[in-house]
């Protein structure tokens, strides 16, 4: 009986867009890929960069490996504030991966810059809010992280992780929200605001009349971001304060008071948003 095991979604490819120094603003833009994974290392990707400069939004869609017995695929989706991936493994032969597992990824990310106005000057905190929804399927066991997802966040510097989050997915149904760690920003002067998200469709190891052939994540426009609350260095709540994005595009934001901080539901549909102001 082999091991069931966490194996995270990894963003690795963001290297190639790491700015010169921590002070560097990086621009503007959306990341979409395919992955197939043996275990936790990377077999094979394709990857699509879109500058905001060239368009808001990004798609990728295809397959990276597709034999008579073994497939990848997948389809990822980025825009502001709403990120979507879904992945298909097909492995008519699981007894010949050459690896204890092997997944199909989806992963997706935007990077944005904000202002945030009407504060004093000094320190504080983005704190974001994400809601992440989707479906699993397979065709024999449901085993752990059989369907995986990742949540990634990136400091104000665009390059800088400082969070992460796996969670076990292996659902016909999930729903789940997440507060994310804090973004440090400083009153007034532009900063990063970078989210990513990524699944995996996994299939172990083992004699194909007990492993899975077919593994199906769901979470296609499905992870956004559904609320911004902005604390003061003593960690408590601000309450009147505007968002803006560069070049100082205002979100247009409701305020509303919700005791851990104040959340930020923007009217623009595109924009962190899964309400309407």
């Amino acid at each position: 009986m082999h091991s069931r095991f966490l194996v995270a979604v990894l963003f690795g490819f963001l290297s190639a867009w790491s700015p010169a120094s921590a002070d560097t603003i990086m621009p503007a833009g959306f990341g979409v890929g395919i992955q197939y994974y043996l275990d936790d290392q990377t077999a094979l990707s394709n990857f699509i960069f879109v500058p905001a400069a060239n368009g808001s939004e990004a798609l990728n869609s295809g397959c990276v490996l597709a034999t008579a017995t073994r497939t990848a695929c997948a389809t990822a989706f980025s825009s502001v504030g709403a990120l979507g991936t879904k992945s298909s493994m097909q492995d008519l032969s699981p007894d010949t991966i050459p690896a204890a597992s092997e997944s199909s990824n989806g992963f997706a990310w935007f990077r944005d810059v904000l202002t945030v106005q009407g504060l004093s000057g000094g320190t504080y905190t983005l704190v974001p809010e994400i809601r992440v929804e989707g479906t699993g399927s397979w065709d024999r066991v449901g085993f752990p992280q059989t369907v995986g997802i990742g949540i990634v966040e990136w400091g104000p510097d665009g390059a800088s992780i400082i969070d992460n989050v796996f969670a076990d997915a292996t659902q016909s149904s999930y729903l789940n929200t997440f507060q994310l760690n804090g973004i440090t920003f400083q009153a007034g002067v532009p900063f990063n605001f970078m989210i990513g998200f990524g699944e995996a469709a996994r299939i172990y190891n083992g004699p194909s009349g007990s492993e899975n052939s077919l593994v199906i994540a769901d979470f296609l426009s499905t992870m956004r971001v559904t609320g911004l609350a902005v604390m003061d260095s003593g960690g408590q709540p601000v309450a009147q304060f505007s968002i803006y994005e560069r070049p100082w595009r205002h979100l247009r934001a409701r305020r509303s008071n919700h005791g851990s901080g104040t959340l930020i539901h923007c009217a623009r549909a595109a924009q962190y948003s899964g309400h309407r102001g």
